[in-house]
């Protein structure tokens, strides 16, 4: 067998419109090449797994920790990090930012007199019986957001709590990090707001999840966390929380075809592998290269 006589590629641009309503991030896929005669078309034919989705990707940054979800870096209302943003009652999707709570006219006191599916005594929705976890009608991130985002459940909360975390005491927060103590994801304490009242803002953190409590329906699970603890907690669904959305990790298949000009090309039975990036309606760079 012949070795390759391949002294070069040609890096071909190609303008690709892709009729999807998701945005599409980066993307790479292998193709095995067996044999073309010199001077030929190269003509591929695929379907390409997309990683990504969400009608606005630009508007809300969010990170992959390597988890079942995508974690956005901001709450909602907050324009950074170590900005607590706006409370929310378990359920509700009308945010309110610590200026906003108290008990006099036109503010939010966050109390089971004011709360969405009250009174304590008589709730209206997620009951006994009932949905276990918040509807889209009811999740803020939904909501607010739009339908790629979500509240985290309890158990996404669980799995965040997996990486490594320590407290930032000059930020007021929970860092995580990667193994190389690179930060990837902070969370601010903005506190707790209830009886027209945020207390604990700095010192401690409490973030709504998307669960019920099915052994106390009055309360739903959260994320709980100071300087010295941080855990998986629940409480009366009436409190204000902050809110720290999720996206799922969305694969969509792009079936593509392209030409190639091979540029001195003979090979047999050799592996290449084409790599690129593509956004939306944008111009993508497309480039062969052998895999040894």
């Amino acid at each position: 067998m012949h070795p390759i006589w391949c002294v070069f590629f040609t890096i071909v641009y190609i303008v690709l419109f892709i009729d999807v309503n998701k945005n599409l991030l980066i993307m790479s896929t292998n193709h095995q090449m067996n044999y073309y005669d010199y001077g030929k078309t190269l003509d591929i034919q695929g379907v390409m797994p997309v990683i990504g989705g969400g009608v606005n990707p630009d508007t809300h940054e969010y990170v992959d920790l390597g988890l079942s979800v995508k974690w956005a870096t901001c709450n909602i209302g907050g324009n950074s990090p170590e900005e607590a943003g706006m409370y929310f009652a378990w359920g509700g999707t009308s945010g309110y930012t610590a200026e906003q709570i108290g008990n006099g006219e036109g503010k939010r006191a966050f109390s089971w007199d004011d709360y969405e599916f009250g009174p304590k005594s008589a709730l209206t929705k997620y009951v006994t019986d009932g949905p276990t976890v918040l509807e889209p009608e009811d999740d803020a991130a939904t909501q607010l957001w739009g339908s790629d985002w979500r509240m985290p459940t309890k158990e996404e909360f669980e799995e965040l709590m997996t990486l490594p975390h320590t407290w930032d005491s000059s930020r007021s927060g929970y860092s995580f990090t990667d193994a190389n103590e690179n930060e990837l994801l902070f969370v601010f304490a903005g506190g707790n707001a209830n009886g027209g009242d945020v207390s604990g803002f700095g010192k401690e953190g409490n973030y709504w999840s998307s669960s019920l409590n099915n052994d106390n329906v009055r309360n739903a699970w959260e994320l709980h966390f100071d300087s010295e603890d941080y855990k998986i907690g629940n409480n009366n669904r009436s409190h204000g929380r902050t809110v720290r959305p999720v996206r799922s990790q969305h694969f969509y298949s792009l079936r593509f075809t392209y030409k190639i000009p091979i540029c001195a090309l003979k090979c047999q039975r050799n592996v290449f592998c084409l790599n690129f990036m593509l956004q939306k309606k944008t111009q993508g760079d497309i480039s062969l290269r052998k895999v040894m």
